[in-house]
């Protein structure tokens, strides 16, 4: 079904990272969510951006970067 691409990524958990949030990175969050960026979508991107992250993983089209290559889920 649908779910079997997602299963098969996931299935590679070693590529995957989870980051803290940092208090520093809602300031950011907020200016990027000012120029038309959900704010939760700008915080996740950020916090992305300040751990150096490889790729920016989302299901969301409307996300943009100019710093870290996004991966739309949709595509793998």
């Amino acid at each position: 079904g649908r779910e079997e691409p997602f299963e098969n990524f996931f299935q590679n958990a070693h590529m995957i990272s989870l980051f803290s949030i940092e208090q520093e990175y809602f300031y950011e969050a907020a200016k990027l969510g000012a120029q038309n960026m959900n704010l939760f979508d700008a915080l996740h991107l950020i916090t992305a951006i300040e751990n150096r992250g490889d790729i920016f993983l989302t299901n969301d089209k409307k996300i943009k970067s100019d710093i870290i290559p996004i991966l739309q889920l949709s595509n793998i």
